[in-house]
């Protein structure tokens, strides 16, 4: 379930994670909250972006790309002209925001590196998160 963070950290004591995409950039970064941030390469992220809001749009006769059989994206059109440049605006806006500060309460996770070594980000998030020691057997079974 979507939620403002700001608004529920504080009043439900039994949270101890919260998702939040801050897709308006207006979620106060706070020293008290440990953030964990996942980033993607902006070409990665921007052509599967696309594709979704294609095909919230997309009607039956749509040309699809066959090895997928998702909505073809062609990358000289004006309309995705239009839409990279502005997700580039906001991609460069998430990262001043969330990465380039460099915050010491941040984990910086890159998608794909985690697909690489999924076992190795999540210990490395578990650590962030807490100082309990990491079962690796349960976690191999979880993430493997």
């Amino acid at each position: 379930m979507y939620t403002q963070p700001e608004k529920v950290i504080d009043v439900c004591e039994i949270t101890n994670l919260q998702k939040s995409h801050d897709f308006q950039l207006s979620e106060p970064i706070r020293d008290d909250i440990k953030y964990i941030v996942q980033t993607r390469t902006f070409e990665d992220a921007f052509i599967s972006y696309y594709r979704l809001e294609r095909l919230k749009y997309a009607t039956q006769t749509e040309e699809k790309d066959p090895a997928e059989n998702k909505p073809h994206v062609d990358v000289l059109s004006n309309d995705y002209i239009a839409f990279r440049s502005e997700a580039k605006a906001y991609y460069e806006k998430f990262l001043s925001k969330w990465v380039d500060r460099s915050l010491p309460n941040a984990l910086i996770i890159e998608y794909e590196k985690l697909l690489m070594n999924p076992l190795g980000h999540f210990q490395s998030v578990i650590s962030f998160i807490c100082d309990e020691e990491i079962d690796l057997q349960r976690l191999e079974k979880s993430v493997l």
